[in-house]
């Protein structure tokens, strides 16, 4: 199945906890409306798709628990809409200090038992001042 092409007009899809197994399909790309994708919970494997630029709209992002491996692609950091992102308990690796940077938008990430490593404590300490800035604006008006 193609899943891209069959509900490319799909805003939210939660199939959480259903033991799937393979890979994410990398036709996922193809469904531009998507916002909301949690696939946490199951025995998903292999790579992270490398083409998450198409979605641009994605604002949350869970794929936690599953056996996926390798690197963050660079094209998921670049997102402007990404809020929340959650990749714990997978089998993820690499340096985080650079594309962390990237992810300008970012509020909740949760990268917890996964094999990361590099200078971020600067990245986060900025994001949270941002963060902390606009609840202060909210919280005025």
């Amino acid at each position: 199945m193609n899943i891209g092409h069959e509900m490319s007009l799909l805003e939210k899809l939660d199939i959480s906890r259903n033991f799937l197994n393979g890979s994410i399909p990398p036709s996922m790309s193809r469904m531009a409306s998507l916002s909301f994708l949690h696939l946490s919970s199951n025995h998903l494997s292999g790579a992270l798709p490398t083409n998450w630029q198409a979605l641009q709209g994605l604002t949350v992002i869970d794929l936690s628990c599953n056996n996926l491996s390798g690197r963050i692609p660079s094209s998921m950091w670049l997102s402007p809409s990404l809020i929340w992102l959650k990749l714990r308990n997978n089998n993820l690796y690499g340096e985080l200090s650079s594309t962390l940077q990237k992810c300008t938008g970012l509020f909740a990430l949760d990268l917890g038992g996964d094999k990361f490593f590099g200078a971020i404590v600067r990245i986060l300490v900025c994001k949270l001042d941002k963060i902390k800035g606009k609840r202060q604006d909210k919280m005025r008006n």
